[in-house]
């Protein structure tokens, strides 16, 4: 996951990150979206945060990740890095299949145990 270059879109300045399920993104949803959203960022995955430990349920379970913008299609925010909030949910596209936490390719070293 580090060093992945993303479209972060972030909903507002207390940051959410949306990410659309696979395949999702068509020019018409991104249209949508950047209608809706007050920052939208090219962005680098730093540093994933500490894992919730469990699912996304009753209770919202979040993880943070830091993420050092490149450049701004939408807004601007000052400072070195963005940190966003991301849904952990069970089978979700970005959820790890088996832990409670955001899937991460096995070269990366970041996130929680």
């Amino acid at each position: 996951m580090k060093g992945a270059v993303i479209i972060l879109v972030l909903l507002s300045a207390v940051v959410h990150a949306e990410v659309p399920a696979k395949g999702a993104c068509t020019p018409a949803r991104f249209k949508k979206v950047r209608n809706q959203s007050q920052y939208i960022a090219v962005a680098i995955v730093d540093r994933v945060l500490s894992p919730p430990g469990y699912w996304s349920g009753m209770f919202a379970a979040m993880q943070l990740v830091q993420y050092k913008p490149i450049s701004f299609i939408k807004g601007h925010v000052n400072g070195p890095s963005l940190i966003a909030s991301h849904y952990v949910v069970s089978g979700s596209s970005i959820a790890d299949l088996e832990k409670p936490q955001l899937a991460r390719p096995s070269y990366s070293s970041l996130g929680g145990s």
